[in-house]
C-alpha cells in the first residue's frame, strides 16, 4: 500500500499539484486502500466505497475521493475507471427577511 502511495505522490509532484492537494488525493486513496483491503483493487470496490460513504457524508466530499481516486487508477495503475458524476446537494441560500434587513440598516456606525 505505501508503494501505491509514494507513486501516487510522484505523480502528483510531477504534475505541479499544490501541498495541499497532494495532501487531500493521499488521504483519500488511503481510506480507499483500507477499504479495499479484503475486497480488492477494482471498479466493483470503489463503487461500494461510494456508496457506503454517501450514507453519512456530504456528496462534495464523497465527489472529491472520487477524483482522488480516478486519478489513482488512470495514473498509478493505469487503468481507466468510468464512474458517474455524483449529484451534489443543491442548497437555497438563505434570505434575510424585512424585519432582519429593516435592523441592520438602523444600526448606528461606529
Amino acid at each position: 500500500m505505501n508503494g501505491l502511495l509514494s507513486k501516487l505522490e510522484q505523480e502528483l509532484k510531477k504534475r505541479n499539484y499544490s501541498k495541499k492537494t497532494i495532501k487531500s488525493y493521499l488521504h483519500s486513496v488511503k481510506n480507499y486502500l483500507e477499504f479495499s483491503k479484503t475486497k480488492g483493487i477494482n471498479k466493483k470496490s470503489v463503487d461500494e466505497y461510494i456508496v457506503k460513504f454517501l450514507e453519512n457524508k456530504n456528496p462534495s466530499t464523497v465527489a472529491k475521493d472520487v477524483f482522488a481516486i480516478k486519478f489513482f487508477f488512470e495514473k498509478v495503475l493505469g487503468e481507466k475507471l468510468k464512474i458517474q458524476t455524483i449529484k451534489r446537494n443543491k442548497t437555497l441560500p438563505e434570505i434575510l427577511t424585512f424585519e432582519e434587513i429593516k435592523k441592520l440598516i438602523e444600526i448606528p456606525r461606529t
